[in-house]
């Protein structure tokens, strides 16, 4: 199971995305496994559709939607990797 970072909240312009990008290069050069998901790939991905219909709606996702794409999603990556999520509700696509 990997370690896990979310970088979830601040208004726009906050700096969350180049916080996370330079997270991620960090560990990256320092060897870590390390998946970077930018805000507008999280809903992409299979593991968060629910969560996109959701917000799409537009609805909040209930607690179970988030922790069924969460539990989905982390065991597939590489032990001890780090996680770097960039995501905002606002943007579900």
């Amino acid at each position: 199971m990997p370690h896990l970072w979310v970088a979830l909240a601040g208004p726009a312009g906050a700096g969350k995305s180049s916080l996370s990008r330079a997270a991620g290069a960090f560990l990256r050069h320092s060897r870590i496994a390390v998946d970077v998901c930018g805000e507008h790939e999280l809903c992409a991905r299979r593991e968060f559709k629910q969560v996109a219909t959701a917000l799409r709606a537009p609805r909040a996702p209930t607690r179970e939607e988030l922790e069924a794409a969460y539990a989905a999603w982390l065991p597939g990556l590489p032990p001890n990797a780090v996680v770097v999520t960039d995501w905002h509700p606002a943007h579900p696509r």
